[in-house]
């Protein structure tokens, strides 16, 4: 078996986890996710906010985003019916 050895410039590799595409490509797949679960919530105690939120941060290696609860509406239906683990699986 042939061996490889790869060598990996750090930082442009850390610039492009970070870049606008990478970031874009990670929000759709948050937004699909929470509409998903948005979806499943049928009882709201503020109907003007959806129940769950796409967040992004950037820090020094990558852009990192994530689908958090916007609210005890969010909280409600993830403890009550899990609604946002449903909407990942």
């Amino acid at each position: 078996m042939a061996s490889v050895r790869l060598e990996i410039h750090v930082d442009a590799f850390n610039a492009y986890r970070n870049s606008d595409t990478v970031t874009a490509a990670l929000e759709e797949i948050a937004h699909a996710i929470a509409a998903r679960a948005n979806a499943q919530v049928t009882v709201r105690e503020h109907p003007e906010q959806e129940p769950f939120a796409v967040h992004t941060v950037h820090n020094a290696t990558r852009a990192v985003t994530f689908v958090g609860t916007a609210g005890i509406d969010g909280e409600l239906a993830e403890a009550t019916h899990r609604a946002l683990s449903r909407a990942i699986g």
